[in-house]
């Protein structure tokens, strides 16, 4: 089984690999929502590193119950689970060999569940006071959280590899063809997130800064969405743009991740498809242009030509981040039809 993950860095145009690849007869679509766990805040990665970078009792049974809260908030994908994730979730815990009671402490302070101070500590001392062994143990499972921690459990690589087999087969993955994901891996490292998948690869899918920055100013935000990106100035922008592409070296010299530019696979049609069809290998190109059409992402290029208003903003940004921009005056214009995708969605 393999697993190809298209990635980007926020309104970048990973959805547009996602659509191409669509069109192939070997893949599987699995884009019900982002396929975050990995690597979004409280998620594998996290936890791995609070159960298995140090022998702490606080942060593992913090990292335990974050990770919990953090499935609880994955509306999207317990819907595409088949309201499976959560059990599935839990029986991933189990199997990390916690240890389980009802205890306070530092780590308490993270449940909420504590009754108001001076409450709780008349209750405790009214409790111990009256030294009634069944009152006691009522009063502690009432009032204190309950705890669960690991440390350095065995196969924590293989217990979580096998999590992430399991919520995908509860979303109907077939087996037999190779399973495409939205967003599973970070874009500016994917190889983090790559242990626990099953024969995993990145499309990691870039964009001109100048029409990402346009884009996410006059478009996703007038529409309530894209407030992950800064960009009510240049300045913030640009500061924001040079961190999210901080890569390790190592990243762009593996085989296993794929670099492109959304504007490639518009003005440079062909030949993108021929690497991204080589990296996935994959060959049965039995829908082509019925998902992903270049005639109409062209309209969403170029942006900085139409939006003359924010010209200042325009030139700092080419400055500063030269090394970024598409050429496209390399390439032959692309006849548009239809508006701009994004108005048009």
């Amino acid at each position: 089984m393999n697993t190809i993950g298209a990635c980007g860095y926020i309104g970048t145009g990973s959805s547009a690999v996602i659509d191409l690849l669509r069109e192939f007869d070997e893949t599987q679509i699995m884009n019900f929502t982002e396929f975050v766990l990995s690597y979004i805040t409280d998620g594998l990665e996290d936890l791995d590193y609070h159960i298995n970078s140090y022998r702490k009792y606080m942060s593992s049974v913090v990292a335990v119950f974050r990770f919990k809260k953090m499935i609880k908030c994955q509306m999207k994908l317990n819907k595409a689970t088949n309201n499976k994730l959560k059990k599935i979730s839990d029986e991933f815990i189990d199997n990390l060999n916690c240890i389980c009671w009802h205890g306070e402490g530092l780590a308490g302070e993270y449940y909420y569940r504590y009754l108001p101070s001076i409450p709780r500590k008349v209750m405790k001392k009214a409790v111990h006071l009256l030294k009634c062994k069944r009152l006691i143990n009522l009063y502690s499972r009432l009032l204190f959280p309950k705890f669960e921690m690991t440390v350095f459990p065995d196969n924590f690589d293989d217990i979580a590899k096998n999590y992430i087999f399991r919520v995908l087969n509860s979303m109907g993955r077939d087996v037999k063809k190779i399973t495409v994901l939205e967003q599973p891996f970070e874009g500016c490292n994917p190889v983090k997130s790559f242990k626990y998948f099953d024969n995993p690869k990145a499309i990691v899918v870039d964009r001109d800064p100048r029409d990402h920055y346009l884009n996410c100013k006059c478009f996703y935000r007038p529409r309530g969405i894209g407030y992950q990106v800064p960009c009510d100035n240049a300045n913030d922008y640009i500061k924001y743009y040079r961190l999210i592409h901080k890569s390790p070296n190592f990243i762009r010299e593996r085989n296993d991740i794929l670099f492109i530019n959304f504007e490639s696979m518009v003005y440079d049609y062909e030949n993108t498809i021929l690497k991204i069809t080589d990296f996935c290998n994959i060959s049965n190109h039995n829908y082509k242009g019925v998902y992903f059409k270049p005639q109409r992402s062209v309209n969403n290029t170029q942006l900085f030509k139409k939006f003359t208003e924010f010209q200042k903003d325009i030139e700092l940004i080419s400055y500063e981040l030269n090394e970024y921009l598409f050429p496209f005056d390399n390439y032959a214009p692309v006849r548009g039809i239809g508006g701009m995708f994004d108005v048009e969605r």
